[in-house]
């Protein structure tokens, strides 16, 4: 995705992988930069990612001019999925004060912010919560996250605009699986009548 003139949401690129290797994520990265001049991607000011080390070292040799910021969208969809009355052993008014307070964490807007909503974390009496959150976004926390881009008027995607193109996709590829799934019974069902 990157963002036009208008500062919309424009998709400029997708791939379907079985994994995400370097090497692979490389040479779809590199599938995508050869479509354009050295200049171009030089061009290229902002890259918003997920956690994923191995996708931003790709990114960032790639795109050597390029700041790596973390998605706020993802990032908040991650502490929705991992932080669950089941995974943390938590109630459910628990887990709604745990994100809140994670959200706050995420928007921070200066470490002493961040400080101040990380004891409130600690405070919450909720371990696993808390030991999940600093073993995985603690360490990290000065990657700088999606509000910083506030400045360069950046318009994000609505949540359905985003789980619209997800399911058309997903019905796409469950379609060509299908088509597969016959084409390959056919032929095999052709091979096997010509055996008598």
């Amino acid at each position: 995705m990157a963002i036009d003139g208008n500062g919309e949401s424009v998709i400029v690129a997708g791939f379907l992988a079985h994994n995400e290797t370097r090497p692979l994520l490389r040479a779809m990265v590199s599938a995508f930069t050869t479509l354009f001049s050295d200049e171009t991607i030089g061009r290229t000011k902002v890259i918003l990612t997920d956690k994923d080390f191995t996708e931003r070292a790709v990114l960032m040799e790639c795109f050597p001019n390029a700041s790596l910021h973390l998605c706020l969208f993802h990032t908040l969809r991650s502490f929705s999925r991992e932080v669950t009355t089941l995974k943390m052993s938590i109630r459910p008014e628990q887990r709604e004060t745990a994100l809140a307070v994670m959200q706050r964490l995420a928007y921070s807007r200066n470490p002493e912010e961040y400080e101040q909503h990380l004891a409130s974390l600690r405070e919450s009496h909720m371990p696993l919560v808390v030991e999940y959150f600093m073993a995985n976004w603690h360490p990290i926390r000065a990657i700088p996250m999606l509000f910083y881009l506030q400045r360069l008027q950046f318009k994000p995607w609505p949540l359905q605009e985003i789980q619209l193109v997800r399911d058309i996709l997903q019905e796409s590829i469950q379609q060509a699986l299908n088509y597969i799934r016959v084409k390959v019974r056919i032929e095999s069902n052709s091979i096997e009548s010509h055996h008598f």
